[in-house]
């Protein structure tokens, strides 16, 4: 464990995601998006800090909008996108290399 990272290993294993790559936060401004890509990842998890009615993920063609309150595992190895439509930030704590989630 690296000190400072205690708070972000808990909520890991919370969620028993042992093969933890990458952690980040990502933020989106208003009225934003990501362009449509995969990652070579498998799986990541998504875990909302702010979002609106507005922020939706499309993933293999379904779009979906990511609530407070959950954690969401992600398949990015399937093109996907992020759009940000609302009028404030979204923010995600995000997970990669999630592949242990997989089974």
């Amino acid at each position: 464990i690296f000190v400072g990272t205690e708070y972000l290993q808990s909520i890991a294993k919370s969620f028993n995601i042992r093969d933890v790559g990458r952690v980040r936060m990502l933020m989106m401004k208003p009225k934003s998006t990501y362009s449509l890509h995969h990652d070579p990842d498998l799986w990541r998890v998504h875990i909302p800090l702010i979002t609106n009615p507005d922020s939706f993920m499309f993933v293999d063609g379904k779009m979906w909008h990511l609530s407070l309150g959950n954690a969401y595992l992600v398949k990015v190895q399937h093109h996907h996108l992020a759009v940000n439509a609302g009028n404030e930030n979204r923010i995600h704590i995000v997970f990669d290399y999630c592949n242990n989630l997989a089974t």
